[in-house]
């Protein structure tokens, strides 16, 4: 092989047009010329323009072996002749190759496994984590908090645990969460912001990691001075404490109201308890000066408060506490931490208002739940549709949860969380041999995992467990999606080497490799002929002793 500066050797070529030439195989070691690694990189191995082998190094920076059963890059043989290698798209320094210098970003292609030293910048090989606002309130009520949702993704080479943070106009930190993301991942973290009552205006805050930067612009409201409704001082319908929520079945005879669900009220009357749960009506107060409309119940009550625009909202405002899920609606995702029946008059069965919901801190305990985690939900057409939630105000025995709802019917707060994917399967297996690919030890913090979608060299699969087979021979990337009872998904990914199988043929236990057929001891003459010969032998031995 030609190597430096001499002109380039001619590519090897094919023995015929039905027998390729012997791939190149490069392993090697990868350094840095103006700093260090700061663990594994993902290189990429280049010919003709395209990707044709990706390897991930070790933490010191080497890749790859000699040895057969090494891992290494491995190019087929180029149109161009030339093999480059890359980080992130970035070409890399090929210093040398089998010890003969190169000192450029391409070298020569020739068969057969080469050791090859590479060197790349600091720059090439540093992390980068893309952040994005998934979720983040238009505005705020001075005085609460505002969740930012962000996700980050890592497009660097390199696995990379860094700090997010959430900086505010003067460009103080107000928040920050640290986060770790394999190559190629992505992960999701949320930061908080909290003003005083004496904030109103635009905010523009900056989520960032060490590469990247998204704003994000929040109104805060400037903070009533009292509730439009005062604090009623009796429940005004039957009494009862529900007690402890057991998430089950409460029993056939519910509260009046959308007893179907479907997002609709029955009429202002009374209504019939069921066995653990706590009915509570009051009336609607009205407010020129705010120009809104209020209810508000008692600290026995679920829900707290319910506002809407406007002054013509009249009548009353009936809401029954469930310790368990009432029977005609379906389970609650995730963790259940309250469930509660809002019915109002039928001309506002369907108006938007703003719903305040509390969450015991004891019941937040109960279920061994973050306040981050805590979702409000609407029950309509047969399902809990989760609605924006706020967390408007915590204490140390509550916190409330605020959130903008489409009309009335049951309501929940919840504990959800996204799953997390895993499976268990071999590293290696051969052509035509069969692979279960298990999903059991995926988990999921609150809920149940409800869906689990492999995607297998193309092929869709479904379920915890599923069988396949593979009849070529490569690297086969399988990907795997879990979904939760909220909806949530995550994904994880892992690559099988499939390789040929062997023929099957070894020789008999005997050692005949099956060219001269076997041996019968039995056939007539055979055993026979070599009985009678030994006896000739011992007489003649005998006969010279004589």
């Amino acid at each position: 092989m030609t190597v430096g500066g001499a002109a380039p050797v001619e590519p090897a070529t094919a023995q015929d047009d039905d027998v390729p030439s012997i791939p190149g195989v490069y392993y090697g070691e990868l350094s840095v010329t103006d700093g260090s690694l700061e663990g594994p990189v993902t290189i990429q191995a280049v010919a003709d323009g395209e990707v044709q082998h990706t390897l991930r190094t070790d933490a010191d920076g080497t890749f790859g072996g000699p040895a057969a059963e090494d891992d290494a890059l491995v190019v087929q043989e180029p149109d161009s002749g030339e093999v480059e290698f890359q980080i992130g798209g970035t070409p890399v320094t090929i210093t040398s190759l089998e010890n003969e210098s190169i000192g450029g970003t391409t070298m020569p292609w020739d068969s057969g496994t080469q050791e090859v030293m590479l060197e790349a910048d600091a720059e090439t090989v540093a992390p980068s984590l893309e952040v994005a606002v998934t979720n983040a309130p238009g505005s705020i009520e001075a005085g609460s908090d505002a969740t930012i949702d962000v996700e980050v993704d890592n497009t660097g080479p390199v696995d990379s645990t860094q700090d997010i943070e959430l900086v505010d106009s003067n460009g103080t930190v107000v928040d920050s969460g640290s986060v770790t993301v394999p190559i190629g991942n992505t992960t999701s973290t949320s930061l908080t912001w909290a003003t005083d009552d004496t904030m109103s205006g635009s905010e523009t805050l900056t989520v960032r990691s060490g590469q990247d930067s998204e704003n994000v612009t929040v109104e805060v409201e400037a903070a009533e001075t009292a509730p439009i409704a005062p604090p009623p001082s009796g429940g005004g319908g039957a009494g009862g404490n529900p007690g402890a929520i057991d998430d089950q079945p409460a029993g056939d005879d519910t509260s009046g109201g959308d007893t179907d669900g479907n997002g609709t009220s029955g009429d202002d009357t009374d209504t019939v308890e069921t066995p653990g749960s706590l009915t509570e009506s009051q009336t609607i107060v009205t407010s020129e000066d705010f120009g809104l409309s209020q209810v508000r119940f008692t600290n026995d009550s679920n829900i707290v408060a319910i506002t809407w625009e406007g002054t013509d909202v009249n009548g009353s405002v009936t809401t029954t506490a469930f310790n368990r899920t009432p029977e005609n609606v379906s389970a609650v995702p995730g963790a259940m931490a309250t469930v509660s029946e809002v019915t109002v008059p039928n001309e506002i069965a369907d108006e938007s208002a703003i719903v305040e919901q509390r969450v015991a801190r004891e019941r937040v305990q109960d279920i061994d739940a973050n306040v981050a985690d805590l979702q409000a939900y609407r029950y309509t057409d047969g399902t809990w549709e989760p609605v924006p939630t706020t967390v408007s105000e915590e204490s140390d025995d509550e916190i409330i949860l605020e959130s903008e709802v489409p009309g009335f019917s049951y309501f929940a707060v919840s504990a959800v969380s996204e799953p997390t994917a895993s499976f268990d399967a071999p590293s290696e297996l051969t052509t035509g041999e069969n692979v279960t690919l298990d999903a059991s030890t995926s988990t999921d913090t609150y809920g149940d995992i409800t869906a689990y979608d492999w995607t297998v060299d193309g092929e869709s699969l479904s379920g915890e467990t599923a069988t396949t087979t593979f009849e070529t021979t490569g690297e086969v990337t399988v990907e795997l999606v879990v979904t939760n009872d909220a909806g949530e998904t995550n994904t994880t990914t892992s690559t099988i080497s499939v390789v040929e199988a062997s023929d099957g043929t070894d020789a008999d236990a005997d050692g005949d490799t099956g060219g001269g057929g076997e041996t019968d001891d039995s056939t007539p003459g055979f055993t026979g002929g070599l009985a009678v010969l030994a006896l000739l032998v011992s007489l003649v031995i005998a006969r010279r002793t004589d």
